[in-house]
């Protein structure tokens, strides 16, 4: 599978991968993000793994990765 990329010099904006769904969880769990967003924080990594697997399916959504470490911070 090919990945779409974008960098910048301290981001990388990309498809998001099977490997993100810890990140993912990490910050989709705080109770200050996904309010402000529009949806729930997430309850367990399952929720984030299922939302992950929409992300990848839709196509539409980028993940934004530290560009240094490659950690997913969006």
């Amino acid at each position: 599978m090919k990945y779409r990329v974008l960098e910048t010099a301290r981001l990388v904006l990309r498809d998001w991968r099977k490997e993100d769904a810890q990140d993912l969880y990490e910050y989709a769990r705080n109770p200050e993000v996904g309010p402000m967003a529009g949806w729930a924080p997430h309850s367990d990594r399952q929720h984030s793994l299922q939302v992950l697997q929409r992300y990848m399916e839709s196509g539409d959504v980028w993940a934004i990765a530290l560009r240094e470490s490659g950690k997913v911070i969006g």
